[in-house]
């Protein structure tokens, strides 16, 4: 829900922007790097070695961090924590 409420936000920018002046542009883009910058958006990938386990088996996994507006590796979390629960 979170995220359609930002792509509406961005997509009402986007339209107040093109029917405004260049002054105005530039503190809409200003506004929106504003935002991005104080509450940044990850995305977290992560690849498994296989679509299923059995009891026993080793998990192998990879994590990839991504900044979700430049889809840029992001620096901003240090650490992944990865649970492995039991399906009932």
């Amino acid at each position: 829900m979170m995220v359609l409420v930002r792509h509406f936000l961005y997509l009402f920018l986007i339209f107040c922007a093109a029917f405004s002046n260049a002054q105005e542009t530039r503190e809409v883009i200003a506004s929106v790097e504003s935002y991005h910058n104080r509450f940044p958006v990850e995305k977290l990938y992560l690849h498994h070695d296989k679509p299923y386990y059995v009891y026993g088996d080793t998990i192998w996994f990879k994590a990839y961090l991504f900044d979700a507006v430049y889809l840029d590796g992001s620096s901003n979390s240090g650490l992944l924590y990865v649970e492995a629960g039991r399906l009932r």
